[in-house]
């Protein structure tokens, strides 16, 4: 940035990416996120600029810009999620169990699901 040491980068996040995010802060449970799609047109960038074709065009292709992030939700420019918390009482994967209120392996499960030596079964 400005020729210093610090880096101009943006990290443009996706929808994978923060799921993949909270799966790794929280492995217990599957991860449930809600999430908002928008759409917002760069008008009062256009505006700013004084770019009258530009601000034109923009004007006419936002009624199918719109009626295209209606459409096929992930394709606007905004996006924004929420996280809940599982229940770990009842939402803990198979192989997990509750042990003094943290999550541990289930041995029972690991025995009856993978053969001695490493193997998994069929």
């Amino acid at each position: 940035m400005k020729n210093t040491p610090i880096p101009n980068f943006v990290y443009r996040w996706t929808e994978r990416e923060v799921s993949k995010t909270i799966a790794s802060y929280a492995p217990w449970s599957r991860p449930k996120i809600i999430w908002y799609h928008g759409f917002a047109p760069p008008v009062n960038l256009l505006k700013g600029r004084k770019n009258v074709l530009a601000l034109l065009i923009m004007y006419g292709a936002y009624p199918m810009l719109w009626v295209l992030t209606k459409l096929i939700k992930n394709q606007g420019n905004l996006f924004a999620f929420a996280i809940l918390k599982p229940e770990l009482s009842t939402e803990l994967f198979p192989w997990l169990v509750m042990k003094d209120n943290v999550p541990d392996i289930n041995p029972e499960w690991v025995e009856k699901n993978f053969k001695k030596g490493g193997k998994e079964s069929v």
